[in-house]
Parts: C-alpha cells; structure tokens; sequence
C-alpha cells in the first residue's frame, strides 16, 4: 500500500478526449521505464546509473503528469472519528448477524420438530430438503 498514491477524480468538465494526450503521454512514460529496468541486468555498473539518472529524470515527468490528480495527504485518509464510528458499527452488525443467526437455527430446529410431532415419524419431515 505504501507505493500507490491516491488519486482524485477528474475534475468535472475534461472528457475522455480532452485526457487522452495525458493518457498517451502517461503510457508512454511508463513504458520507457520499464524498457529501462529491462536493460539494468546486463550493463556495468556505471551503465547502470546512467540507466536509473533516466528512471529518475522519466519518474519526475510522471509525477508532474499526476500532480493535477493527486490528493493531499488529508484528503487520502478518512478521519479517527469515522474509522472509529465504522468500527464501531461493523462490530454492531456483526453482533446482530449472530443473534439472527442463532434465532433462525432455533426456529428451523422448532418446525422441523412441530412438523415431526405433527406426522408422528419422529424423522425428518418428507417436505424436508436434504
């Protein structure tokens, strides 16, 4: 998680036309760097850090490219309170899931023996899926 930065929408008016230059664009750089790191085993080591100055100078242009979309870090991260508060109500759900639960074993387990006294079998009612 560390590695992905948060992104925000669009803002409301570009369409898909007016973004595909910088769709292009960010496609484009993002190749580039992989072909880098594709050569990085081969080469000396000086080679090698001209190769990551590349990366380096290439990773720059893409962060300039985002900047536009990218959040602030306070935006990125909901509040203590609402972490708490969906905590809080998750436990809540899952409370109340168990209860139910447990009242519609009961109530299956109390038709299948009213069903039982009912036909006198004392087995599982015929209506009964198996």
């Amino acid at each position: 998680m560390g590695r992905i930065v948060p992104l925000r929408a669009p803002p409301a008016g570009p369409s898909a036309r007016s973004l595909q230059p910088t769709v292009l664009r960010l496609r484009s750089q993002v190749a580039l760097i992989q072909g880098y790191a594709g050569l990085l085993d081969s080469l000396s080591p000086v080679m090698q850090a001209r190769i990551f100055m590349a990366i380096m100078k290439t990773s720059e242009e893409l962060v300039q490219l985002l900047e536009p979309y990218r959040t602030a870090a306070a935006d990125a991260k909901p509040s203590l309170h609402d972490y708490r508060s969906t905590r809080m109500r998750t436990h809540q759900l899952l409370a109340e899931y168990r209860l139910l639960l447990t009242q519609l074993k009961r109530e299956v387990a109390g038709q299948r023996s009213l069903g039982d006294a009912l036909t006198g079998t004392g087995g599982p009612h015929p209506s009964a899926p198996r």
